[in-house]
């Protein structure tokens, strides 16, 4: 059976000379990679931002080992951690580029659409033109990309 995920990673460029730093951390609910996340209070746990929060910019990548019975038909991009699960996730630095999740119903063109904190570990536009510190941008879509009414991955550069 064919793979139907073109792109098989979370990180497709880093800024950091040595790689990516991959971090652990046990999840407070069901992640999938490519997520936003945060350190929850109780329980020093993983999981999605709350509504309204500004947080660090933690992504959940991949798991390089998936315990699953459809891997490898499945991309391990695709195979979301269980919740209790230990969860690879990185803190991204300005420069990286990343495949983040695009909240349903946004539209964004590559290198104008500045993204922010949605929903559920997804990213939201807020706008082209922003004046500083308006909208807590984390990155400018980095592929032009249109997610009618589910979400979809999309390339994302760090600010």
């Amino acid at each position: 059976m064919a793979r139907t995920t073109t792109n098989h990673t979370v990180v497709f460029q880093t800024s950091q000379k040595l790689g990516v730093t991959r971090l652990e951390a046990v999840g407070s609910v069901a992640l999938l990679p490519g997520w936003m996340v945060e350190i929850k209070a109780t329980g020093a746990k993983l999981g999605k931002p709350s509504a309204g929060t500004r947080t660090e910019k933690l992504v959940v990548l991949e798991n390089n080992t998936p315990d699953t019975h459809s891997y490898p038909t499945t991309a391990a991009v695709d195979i979301p951690y269980s919740a209790d699960d230990t969860v690879y996730y990185t803190q991204a630095q300005a420069g990286d580029v990343l495949n983040l999740w695009l909240q349903g119903g946004e539209t964004v063109v590559k290198g104008q659409t500045w993204l922010s904190h949605g929903t559920g570990g997804k990213l939201k536009a807020v706008g082209t033109g922003l004046s500083g510190g308006t909208s807590n941008p984390i990155g400018r879509a980095w592929e032009s990309k249109t997610a009618t009414g589910t979400s979809t991955r999309c390339q994302v550069r760090i600010v």
